[in-house]
């Protein structure tokens, strides 16, 4: 907090608003990959590889560096971002990745 250098209460705010918002985006992500893709690998000591934070950021940050996003990768992760991982499921297509909402 020191670094950047913010005096103001209310800039402070926003910035650890900002970090919240995208912690929760990463780790949705990663508990919907981990849950609907590709689950990771328990080790010798029960503890997974990765833990779920990192597994989603590092899908959010290939998926959003790519120049090549196409829109259907684009609203999946929107979707990530505004609603539960366990209203998506995996539908069949041919890269794996495809969506569809629950129905209730």
């Amino acid at each position: 907090m020191e670094v950047t250098r913010l005096t103001h209460y209310f800039r402070i705010k926003k910035m650890v608003a900002l970090l919240v918002i995208g912690f929760c985006w990463a780790h949705k992500t990663g508990e919907w990959k981990h849950k609907m893709i590709k689950p990771l690998r328990v080790k010798n000591h029960g503890r997974l590889e990765k833990n779920l934070f990192r597994y989603g950021l590092d899908h959010l940050t290939d998926q959003l560096m790519s120049g090549a996003l196409d829109a259907l990768e684009t609203s999946r992760l929107l979707l990530l971002f505004l609603c539960p991982p366990d209203w998506l499921e995996p539908t069949k297509s041919t890269n794996g990745y495809g969506f569809s909402i629950v129905d209730f």
